[in-house]
């Protein structure tokens, strides 16, 4: 399938008719349209999409796929015609939305009709030939947005991805083939039971083979209920896996935010505790207010004191004077042995009345009491002194608790902004456990489909058993032994038809891992560390790195699974006779310069015709060197802001 051309027409955004035309020379084959977020990048590749398949999900989509401002201006037709060649043949698809009214509110204000030409030639079953061409389900690998493909990375991939798969690859065909084989051997056996009911022993076989048919028919079901729940399920963990991945980016903010909380807790106990030790050094305060007082009475007892001691210490003096006076005058006799005269006992008498005058006025006193009292006011001071050290040390402590629960309290509000109207960690632990369900669940769910796969294919045996007794019975029956042997030529078919099955199931995957591989080498920014790539049997895919270990999916980024992801379309494509343009919405997703980088010199080798719907942040003036060559067409989006509309005009 190569498109020549795609004309939309008041589809989504667009407004008016817009005409693309794609290259077709291999040589330029890409189509780049370029345009800002919310311009209509996407509503491009769904109106191709909707062209070739018509409504997605609900006939409401009917509504919202025709342009407002055409409506109101009385234009009240939609349609995509796309023009495109297969295995030489023209065809001209054109599908239509025609408004009755202007103001459209229910899916009956609005009639659709389709046409297919072949060369021509009206298509009676379109549907038909175009699932045909490109089967609805294939292409995903086809059109598909630059960022979703990851989940292609996933080791869970849905039953519905797996058939979409097989369909790309030719599989169902055989399938198909197989299944109606089957079927004949069904109608075949149904007819034996007929022709040989008169014989009992062959009649009791029939039994046996009805009742394991029945037990075959049971287990099938079974089977079949265990992988739609597992389908359902994997679906369930493929979507709980995205919400924490989204979560995870957000996990060591809210490990912050954690600490940050637990931290200003401990602070808040702490001041909780620093309560009683405030109470405690209040009531002392009132000293703080004395200190004064106190230190000024101190420093006056201790002069008094030092005064007094002197005063002692004369009066001791003179006491002793006095004495050796009284010594001298009762003796007559000086200390060197002379005897006094009346001068000198008259000096002598005069310096007694002179201490003993001192002795009157000062008197006896005792300093005891002195010292008793200055002791109390020095211990006074010294607890005013401990009070006043605890109070500072604690207006420290506490300024500094203080200060650092504003700074927490600053920081938590700027994480709440960060974090905007993400859901709290309360929810990531809630989509943690129930990821945790799940992915158990789907361990059981594994292991009962692994015991029916197991059951039937005993239970199969088992059928086959009694069909060679019933079949070694001998019947002198023309009719008989001509149904079995169809029977017998079905089988072999059957048989021949499974091994082939399986062989080109084999050499298909294989054929795609192969493809994948050198497709990854290309494109990963690891080539020392990844070597290639294994496709399994579910087409699940994963990295095998250069000592042969297998890469857990889980732990690799989101940019390398979009590398492995686009790896694997490249590989599937190259895989199949199935050809279609590539049409890429947000080409490059989540992914660092170097992957980039990989990805623009490998976009043309992508696909005959690849389309590349990007904004400026994905290719610009930086960048578009490594793609110009290639580049056939090139468009741009223009957003029309008195219509709300946008239009598509070639780039100049």
């Amino acid at each position: 399938m190569r498109v020549q051309k795609i004309k939309i027409k008041n589809f989504g955004v667009y407004h008016g008719i817009n005409e693309i035309t794609l290259p077709l020379d291999e040589g330029k084959n890409i189509c780049l349209i370029d345009g800002n977020n919310g311009y209509g990048k996407t509503t491009f590749y769904r109106a191709l999409w909707y062209c070739l398949y018509g409504i997605r999900h609900k006939y409401k989509e009917r509504l919202d796929f025709m342009n407002r401002y055409a409506l109101s201006q009385g234009d009240l037709r939609t349609s995509v015609e796309v023009h495109f060649t297969y295995r030489g043949k023209h065809y001209q698809m054109t599908r239509s939305l025609i408004a009755t009214r202007e103001n459209i509110e229910r899916v009956n204000d609005v009639e659709e009709s389709v046409t297919l030409l072949e060369d021509g030639v009206p298509v009676v079953n379109i549907e038909n030939r175009i699932n045909e061409i490109l089967p609805r389900d294939a292409s995903q690998f086809f059109f598909f947005d630059g960022e979703d493909i990851a989940k292609y990375a996933s080791l869970e991939n849905t039953e519905a991805t797996k058939e979409a798969i097989e369909m790309v690859l030719g599989i169902p065909a055989i399938r198909n083939a197989i299944q109606d084989l089957y079927t004949i051997e069904k109608g075949l056996h149904k007819e034996i039971k007929k022709e040989t009911k008169d014989n009992k022993d062959q009649q009791r076989l029939m039994e046996q083979e009805e009742e394991i048919s029945s037990k075959i028919e049971s287990c099938k079901s079974k089977l079949e209920e265990a992988k739609k729940e597992k389908e359902k399920l994997s679906s369930l963990k493929m979507n709980l896996q995205q919400r924490l991945e989204e979560h995870e980016v957000f996990r060591p903010i809210f490990e912050e935010k954690e600490n940050l909380e637990r931290r200003k807790k401990e602070l808040e106990e702490k001041l909780k505790l620093m309560k009683r030790e405030e109470k405690e050094i209040f009531e002392r305060m009132p000293y703080l207010i004395l200190k004064p007082i106190i230190e000024k009475l101190e420093k006056g007892y201790r002069e008094k004191l030092l005064r007094e001691k002197d005063i002692q210490e004369r009066a001791i003096l003179y006491k002793a004077m006095i004495k050796e006076i009284d010594n001298i005058l009762s003796t007559g006799k000086c200390l060197c042995g002379n005897r006094v005269g009346r001068v000198e006992e008259r000096i002598l008498k005069g310096k007694k009345e002179k201490y003993e005058k001192y002795l009157r006025e000062y008197g006896e006193f005792s300093i005891e009491k002195l010292i008793e009292k200055q002791q109390k006011l020095n211990k006074a001071i010294q607890i005013i002194k401990e009070v006043e050290i605890k109070y500072k040390e604690f207006i420290k402590k506490k300024g500094e608790i203080s200060f650092e629960l504003d700074e927490i309290e600053t920081e938590l509000k700027s994480i709440d902004k960060k974090l905007g109207d993400v859901p709290d960690r309360n929810e990531y632990k809630h989509l943690k456990e129930e990821y945790e369900k799940v992915n158990a669940e789907l361990i059981r769910l594994d292991e009962d489909i692994k015991w029916f796969e197991e059951e039937y294919k005993r239970l199969q045996i088992e059928k086959e058993e009694i069909e060679s007794k019933i079949l070694e019975i001998k019947i002198r029956s023309p009719r008989v032994e001509k149904l079995r042997s169809r029977l017998k030529l079905v089988r072999n078919s059957l048989k021949a038809l499974n091994e082939y099955l399986e062989k080109l199931r084999y050499l298909k995957v294989k054929k795609i891992e192969e493809e994948a591989t050198r497709v990854f080498r290309e494109l990963t920014n690891k080539k020392g560390v990844f070597d290639r790539v294994r496709i399994n049997d579910d087409f699940t895919i994963q990295i095998i790195d250069r000592d042969g270990e297998v890469v857990d999916n889980e732990k690799i980024s989101a940019g390398e699974k979009q590398i492995l992801a686009l790896s694997f379309i490249a590989g599937l494509m190259r895989s199949t006779d199935k050809e279609a343009p590539v049409i890429m919405d947000t080409p490059f997703g989540r992914l660092d310069h170097e992957h980039k980088t990989n990805v623009m010199k490998f976009l043309h080798k992508l696909a005959n015709q690849v389309v590349i719907l990007a904004t400026d942040e994905d290719i610009n003036e930086e960048n578009i060197d490594l793609i110009a060559p290639y580049i056939g067409k090139r468009y741009e989006i223009r957003f029309l802001p008195d219509k709300m509309s946008s239009i598509i005009v070639e780039a100049g």
